[in-house]
């Protein structure tokens, strides 16, 4: 019995001193660098755009439900002479012509269907502010090269909107059955 307490009392303190190096950090964490000092800019609080903006940095989560159109037969706006911008891909062609805010599509190869996308911004007087979407169909059967048009009024830099800015923008991309392109058109709606 007497060698048994011996061991026992000899065990307590190298359980402690094991307890101890084992719940202790074996490193410590380097020390946090100063925080960077922020560096004051002048905001911009203009009724419209500066001289060649580019538009918004990003697209907004697109979890919204867009405004959606059946477009009605149309002719080539880019041969009226028009202030037409567009873009191609994917087997389509999207144009947005800014006088009268028309949204245009064609299909350029045979596929099942295409649509105009258009993610609409309203210049709030210091960046710009997503609004909605709009999307115009070619609708189910049209022929390769038979243009569809839809429109819709948006702000115009003529316009006060509701967030005291003038004028809007639209990033505008086709999309198709065979996909959406991430490339797309910024067009300031200046028409």
């Amino acid at each position: 019995m007497d060698h048994l307490a011996r061991r026992r009392r000899l065990a307590a303190p190298g359980l402690a001193l094991v307890l101890t190096f084992t719940l202790t950090p074996a490193f410590t964490a380097p020390a946090q660098a100063a925080p960077a000092r922020a560096v004051l800019t002048q905001i911009l609080d203009d009724e419209t755009p500066p001289p060649g903006d580019t538009g918004p940095e990003g697209e907004p989560w697109a979890g919204d439900e867009p405004e959606v159109y059946i477009g009605v037969d149309g002719s080539d706006p880019r041969v009226a002479g028009a202030d037409v911008v567009c873009r191609g891909a994917n087997g389509a062609i999207a144009c947005f012509e800014k006088r009268g805010d028309v949204m245009w599509i064609v299909k350029t190869t045979p596929m099942s269907w295409a649509k105009a996308k258009a993610w609409v911004y309203a210049w709030d007087r210091v960046k710009w502010r997503y609004i909605k979407r709009i999307e115009c169909h070619a609708g189910p059967g049209i022929a390769v090269g038979q243009w569809k048009r839809c429109t819709r009024d948006i702000w115009e830099d003529n316009t006060l909107n509701p967030w005291g800015g003038r004028g809007s923008g639209v990033r505008l991309r086709p999309a198709t059955s065979f996909g959406e392109s991430s490339l797309y058109s910024w067009v300031r709606n200046d028409g």
